[in-house]
């Protein structure tokens, strides 16, 4: 069975040397330094079930890291462990860093695994409804655009060309993932199955239409 990815981060290389001896036959792990050298790691191509990070870090701290993690790797499972117990603390971990859990130093071994393999659940519980929400809608999708391309050719052609137009403007504006919006697009002349054609042409001509119609 192939092991999770964890990244865990501190800034003492003493506690990342027993990260090492603790988990080397659990995990499938990186070491990170610094918060930078997390965002490093994160921005590879290597994806991440889990990180673990310190929270008192020079130059960037736990929590500014972890709101980082949401950018760059939004899957990646967010664990929280510091020496600072205080109420504020774990607030902001939760509600800016969107904290999975939350645990205080010093950690014994025991918890530390059950907490990263809790986890590690949860990043594969995430992934596979996405896969299958994904995979779901886009049966859906596909098959309702087979039902307008054989109803409204026109409607369906109407489509392929604002997918086209959508995907340049994507570009210009730099927008990201901007495959979200494919579906929308697609579904956009759905209404054109229901829709009388004499209407539709009547429309594109500029012919005058009834009330009724309108």
């Amino acid at each position: 069975m192939k092991l999770a990815n964890v990244l865990m981060v501190d800034d003492e290389l003493n506690i990342l040397n027993s990260y090492r001896r603790t988990l080397r036959n659990e995990f499938n792990f990186d070491l990170a330094l610094s918060a930078q050298e997390a965002l490093e790691h994160l921005s590879s191509n290597k994806k991440y079930a889990v990180i673990v990070t310190n929270m008192q870090m020079p130059e960037m701290n736990g929590l500014e890291l972890l709101k980082k993690t949401m950018e760059v790797a939004p899957d990646t499972i967010r664990i929280m462990l510091t020496g600072n117990s205080d109420q504020e603390t774990a607030v902001n971990a939760v509600n800016q860093g969107d904290v999975f859990r939350f645990i205080t130093k010093p950690c014994d071994k025991e918890t530390l695994i059950v907490t990263i393999q809790a986890g590690v659940t949860q990043h594969n519980l995430l992934v596979a409804e996405r896969v299958l929400l994904n995979r779901t809608l886009k049966g859906v999708i596909n098959v309702l655009s087979e039902v307008l391309a054989l109803v409204n050719p026109d409607a369906m052609d109407n489509g392929t060309i604002m997918m086209e137009h959508m995907k340049s403007l994507a570009k210009v504006l730099k927008v990201p993932n901007s495959w979200i919006f494919e579906p929308m697009v697609q579904l956009s002349q759905l209404g054109c199955v229901i829709f009388p054609q004499e209407t539709i042409k009547n429309i594109d001509s500029g012919v005058a239409i009834s009330e009724e119609e309108k």
